[in-house]
C-alpha cells in the first residue's frame, strides 16, 4: 500500500513540477505557446509541398517506365 501512495505521490509532484516550470513567467509560457502554435501551423503547408513533390515524382517515374520499358 505504500508503494503504490508513494508512486502516486512521487507523480504528483513530478506533474506540479512540470506545470510549475512551464507556467513559471510569461516569457516560458509565451515561448511554449508560441513553439506549439507555430508547429500546428506549419504541418498543413509541409504536407501540401511534400504531397506535391510525391505526385512530381511519381509522374516521373510513370513517364521513364513509358519511355524504357513499353
Amino acid at each position: 500500500m505504500d508503494k503504490k501512495l508513494s508512486k502516486k505521490a512521487s507523480y504528483g509532484v513530478f506533474i506540479i513540477f512540470i506545470c510549475v516550470v512551464l507556467f513559471s513567467g510569461c516569457e516560458t509560457a509565451k515561448g511554449f505557446g508560441s513553439g506549439v502554435a507555430c508547429g500546428v501551423s506549419s504541418i498543413p503547408q509541409g504536407v501540401s509541398k511534400d504531397s506535391f513533390n510525391l505526385w512530381q515524382s511519381i509522374l516521373k517515374a510513370d513517364d521513364w517506365v513509358k519511355k524504357n520499358l513499353w
